[in-house]
């Protein structure tokens, strides 16, 4: 499969084909080779079709925020969204979304109705919140399974998303921390916090306050909070 520039745009949107023009022109079709191997020799999640669903839910003039996590659920509940779920797929919500969802509950200090919540977390990225993980695939049950294979386009949207104005950066996970290092937080909003499921292996809530740290963030620019609890 030949990765030009209609196959990226396909997969990616024209504005991010166009701000990442220069790594796809030299290591695009690399990334693309590899992928493909890895589906046709092993199970890797998500959905081939949804490697890069996350940039098509939010394009690159329409982001404000990045949180990244570190891989994609390797269950098979990925979606291509960092910590989505489809409930389509599954029964019950992830644990990691789960302790999101907790953790705003406390903060905010609100009863979410779980039949409301929107799961898939497409309502965030309709309002700008780009959801990646540092790596875009993984193997079945097996963590940072990919984790080299997508350093280098990690930290090429990284580094493209240093050039807006007023960005705001939330790292989840030591994995997602690595990648703080390509942002200037003399220009930006720039937080770091564990991983929702460090918190769960250790049997401790996770209590993040960069939610409310994002939306005080965005008032100051004059921009509209991003409706963490959308139902």
């Amino acid at each position: 499969m030949k990765a030009d520039k209609e196959f990226w745009v396909k997969q990616i949107g024209e504005d991010w084909t166009n701000e990442l023009s220069t790594f796809l022109k030299s290591n695009g079709q690399s990334l693309i080779d590899e992928l493909n191997n890895a589906y046709e020799n092993s199970l890797v999640y998500p959905r081939r079709k949804n490697v890069f669903r996350a940039f098509r839910e939010t394009s690159y003039l329409e982001a404000r925020v990045l949180i990244l996590g570190q891989d994609p659920y390797y269950n098979g509940t990925a979606t291509g969204i960092a910590f989505g779920n489809e409930f389509r797929d599954i029964r019950l919500p992830s644990p990691s979304i789960m302790a999101i969802v907790n953790n705003l509950e406390k903060v905010y200090n609100v009863k979410i109705d779980h039949s409301k919540f929107d799961w898939s977390l497409k309502s965030w990225c309709s309002q700008g919140v780009l959801m990646l993980n540092s790596a875009l695939t993984v193997e079945t049950f097996t963590a940072n399974s990919h984790s080299n294979m997508w350093k280098s386009f990690i930290e090429a949207v990284v580094k493209s998303l240093q050039s807006k104005p007023r960005f705001a950066f939330m790292f989840l996970g030591s994995k997602a921390k690595a990648f703080s290092k390509y942002t200037d937080m003399s220009n930006h909003m720039v937080t770091t916090f564990e991983h929702p499921a460090a918190a769960l292996r250790n049997k401790r809530d996770w209590e993040c306050p960069h939610f409310v740290t994002i939306n005080e963030y965005l008032k100051f620019c004059k921009t509209t909070p991003i409706q963490w609890i959308n139902q």
